[in-house]
């Protein structure tokens, strides 16, 4: 795995990290809309990330020397794999609840 891809994935999880801490106690309606708009597509876009994971397990076991401690390498890939579609799913379903939370927001104001 590269060194780049490890960075991305911590950038991503401090990001997130970060939204959660710099959320204020009362944000308003307008701006969580704006930042929903956003945040519907990670949800959406890991999937592709986790099938391209899903896909490279598969490929190392042909291509590199890969050993497991605990059982067959292949056994663990198949359980990893197995979650990684799990996850892939409840990740679509997060998608469409994201989606269906920005619209109920997408009339409200406040005034100021």
């Amino acid at each position: 795995m590269t060194t780049r891809l490890i960075e991305h994935a911590q950038t991503a999880s401090e990001a997130i990290r970060a939204i959660a801490h710099d959320t204020p106690d009362v944000p308003s309606a307008p701006e969580l809309y704006d930042v929903l708009a956003d945040l519907k597509y990670v949800p959406h876009r890991l999937p592709d990330a986790l099938t391209k994971f899903r896909q490279a397990l598969v490929r190392s076991l042909d291509e590199l020397d890969v050993f497991d401690d605990a059982r067959d390498p292949q056994d663990s890939v198949s359980r990893c794999n197995a979650h990684l579609v799990t996850a892939a799913e409840l990740l679509a379903t997060a998608g469409e609840h994201l989606e269906k939370a920005q619209a109920a927001l997408s009339a409200q104001g406040y005034r100021s």
